[in-house]
């Protein structure tokens, strides 16, 4: 009766271990090829629970934000973002291409369903494991939300019905 209640566990043990290396040796870690549905369903579904979940509690407090200030903003991006994102931040460069994931398209509905909240967080913190750096060492408070306001010029124009 013990060896039996030993036994069990010891062989389901054996075959998760055996699955896991199967699906390891399976695994390509090369960046070139684009991400998979699932994978990118479960890598952004991770992406915006964790940047909602760090927003949430934030007690953050968007300032006036200028028709110049959005001016200077572009000078911003110009210079920390368009070698990603592209000088139009909708069309990403071979760099943003490269990346993994891909720079996405700013002006894109997937990018513009951050909240200026999120975007703001997103700006200042980066996101670990995507090439998205932290930009809140660099620049202020005010010109990220600069940022996030020339960011939101990015959207296409609204399609007449």
């Amino acid at each position: 009766m013990l060896q039996k209640a030993v036994l069990i566990p010891v062989l389901s043990l054996a075959a998760v271990a055996l699955v896991g290396a199967s699906l390891a040796s399976s695994f390509d870690l090369s960046a070139l090829p684009d991400p998979g549905r699932f994978e990118t369903s479960v890598a952004d579904g991770a992406k915006n629970f964790l940047v909602h979940r760090e927003v949430r509690t934030s007690s953050l407090k968007e300032p006036d934000i200028t028709q110049s200030d959005v001016d200077n903003a572009q000078n911003i991006f110009g210079s920390d973002c368009a070698t990603c994102h592209g000088n139009d931040g909708r069309t990403p460069t071979d760099m943003g291409r490269g990346l993994y994931p891909r720079a996405p398209d700013l002006g894109s509905e997937e990018a513009q369903h951050w909240s200026d909240l999120e975007m703001f967080w997103i700006i200042r913190n980066g996101i670990r494991l995507t090439g998205m750096p932290a930009f809140g060492k660099q620049l202020t408070d005010q010109e990220t939300w600069s940022l996030v306001h020339y960011l939101r010029t990015l959207r296409p124009p609204k399609q007449k019905q």
